[in-house]
């Protein structure tokens, strides 16, 4: 399987679409307070953002056995 992987990652590189995608999620919630209220997606993006530089979102999809 390691070494499938290894041949598709080759062939068809990572787009980074996690990351794509929370870049996204956070642009519209800095629009404003009220595209970003608490308990919102955009809300627990900023706020992992802010604390470490990287969301769950990001660092689930890099983790796994395709990356990102």
């Amino acid at each position: 399987m390691a070494e499938e992987q290894k041949q598709i990652h080759a062939a068809y590189p990572r787009l980074r679409m996690a990351h794509h995608l929370a870049e996204q999620v956070l642009a519209h919630g800095a629009r404003s307070e009220s595209a970003a209220p608490p308990y919102a997606l955009a809300f627990h993006l900023a706020q992992e953002r802010a604390d470490d530089g990287v969301t769950t979102m990001e660092r689930g999809v890099a983790g796994g056995p395709w990356g990102e």
